[in-house]
């Protein structure tokens, strides 16, 4: 009997996805590389929100000011500083491989993405 009670219990656990790693309905899994001095940092993430701005801030891993027309300026990600009115520097922004057309708060999330921040000395 308590053969069969755990056979049950594991097929249940397996239909259930009980220990799944795959993200619940809605999240996003996506990548962010951070290139700073030739070393590269990448985070495998997941998220819920609609775009990148959004999701950088909610995961801590960007800081920067709001812009009422342009969005999210980044001055930090993974707590390195590029502000242009400082250091004359700044973070480019690419989407798999290519320069972004649009900042991140306007850059939808989009599953398996690649987004890098490669600092830029002006």
């Amino acid at each position: 009997m308590k053969k069969i009670f755990a056979i049950i219990a594991i097929f249940v656990l397996i239909l259930s996805g009980c220990g799944s790693s795959k993200p619940t309905e809605g999240e996003k899994e996506f990548r962010v590389e951070v290139v700073y001095e030739g070393d590269t940092t990448l985070h495998e993430l997941k998220t819920s929100q609609d775009y990148l701005g959004d999701a950088l801030l909610e995961l801590g891993l960007a800081e920067g000011e709001q812009d009422p027309i342009f969005g999210l300026d980044i001055k930090k990600i993974d707590g390195i500083r590029a502000d242009y009115d400082l250091d004359k520097a700044y973070w480019a922004f690419y989407v798999d491989g290519d320069y972004a057309m649009s900042g991140v708060s306007a850059t939808p999330v989009e599953d398996g993405k690649t987004y890098a921040f490669i600092y830029t000395e002006a």
